[in-house]
């Protein structure tokens, strides 16, 4: 089963230990390599999830230590794809920071994620919204207005847990309180409430 599975050669933690829970969101149960990469579980379902909808022009928002980024680079080249990378930290230009294999199908932009979606005139047919929770509510928001998500694209949110306020105070409330305002604009919903949460919707086409 494990060669099924990409990064099989990492060494993955239990993500109980590496970050607060609610009992609820079943930690013990999910692996991590660090504290700011995303989940195993959800790098897969993510990977799967643009390889499954042949997405060719996927967007991420904040990169940290790039695991998703790289997953999404190698749907990306199953797909004949190009993701773009949107993250302001400067170690993410350098020319190391990705291997070599996936240079070319990652587009680096280093910018604040509501400046590059307040201006880009760029669509796309799959997203990963990973930036502070704070900025994801908006960041949603400009996707819709401006209209910048092809018919049938699919938005991943993660650390959208709904047990998340118990513990942490992050902007996890106020995230939620926006994103019913916007779910008449939403037409499919899939909310994973275990380890941090992934949120995976698909807006109504225009």
């Amino acid at each position: 089963m494990s060669n099924a599975l990409i990064f099989p050669e990492l060494d993955w933690k239990r993500e109980g230990a590496i970050h607060r829970h609610a009992p609820a969101e079943r930690a013990g149960a999910f692996s991590c390599l660090d504290g700011e990469q995303t989940e195993r579980e959800f790098v897969q379902t993510i990977f799967t999830l643009a390889w499954a909808t042949k997405a060719r022009r996927m967007l991420e928002t904040g990169v940290a230590g790039g695991l998703t980024t790289r997953a999404l680079a190698q749907a990306a080249r199953l797909n004949g794809g190009i993701v773009t990378a949107v993250e302001m930290e400067s170690r993410f230009l350098r020319e190391d920071f990705f291997e070599p294999e996936y240079r070319d199908v990652i587009r680096k932009v280093q910018a604040e994620s509501l400046d590059f979606l307040a201006t880009t005139n760029d669509e796309f047919d799959f997203v990963f919204l990973d930036t502070d929770l704070y900025c994801r509510a908006r960041e949603l928001e400009l996707l819709l207005e401006r209209r910048l998500l092809t018919p049938g694209a699919l938005v991943c949110v993660h650390d959208a847990s709904r047990f998340r306020d118990e513990y942490v105070h992050d902007g996890s409330r106020e995230f939620w309180t926006a994103f019913e305002a916007m779910r008449p604009r939403i037409a499919a919903v899939i909310e994973i409430h275990l380890s941090r949460g992934l949120l995976i919707l698909q807006p109504l086409r225009p």
